[in-house]
């Protein structure tokens, strides 16, 4: 029965129909409740749906039943990502690989984090100087503004 839920949830998610696919995978995962393919699986449907903190819930529970299997820390990762929580998104990944380091989803997935994160770390840096730049500006203006006292004679 969770096999026939299951196949019910591959053929949506396979469709496009990300909705379906969770609703089956759910079903599947109330009759099979330590089968950490089908928590995988929904965890993939909800960031097709961009439901990250959900993927990332599904995800950690993938990892918790079988920590040895790579694929579940790339669904952290993939999470992450989505969260746009760079920093774990990497360090998910690089679990990942320590376990299957010849996976080209995660080496691939550990690219974009690191790509993400290396992005976010520029802008930030780029927004703090321009910040700075306009506080300078802002106070020379505001000392140029001001009225000056002309020595006495």
């Amino acid at each position: 029965m969770a096999d026939e839920a299951k196949a019910k949830g591959n053929a949506a998610f396979a469709a496009g129909d990300f909705d379906s696919a969770v609703n089956h995978f759910t079903e599947a995962i109330n009759l099979a409740p330590t089968n950490h393919i089908l928590f995988s699986n929904r965890s993939a449907a909800h960031a097709s749906l961009h439901h990250y903190d959900e993927a990332l819930l599904d995800a950690k529970k993938t990892v918790e039943l079988k920590p040895d299997w790579g694929k579940g820390y790339s669904r952290i990762g993939a999470a992450h990502l989505g969260l746009n929580q760079f920093d774990e998104a990497v360090e998910a990944y690089s679990k990942g690989l320590e376990i299957d380091p010849s996976n080209q989803g995660l080496k691939s997935g550990l690219a974009d984090a690191s790509r993400s994160r290396k992005k976010r770390k520029l802008e930030t840096e780029f927004g703090e100087e321009k910040e700075k730049k306009k506080k300078k500006a802002q106070s020379q203006e505001d000392l140029g503004g001001q009225v000056k006292e002309t020595p006495m004679v």
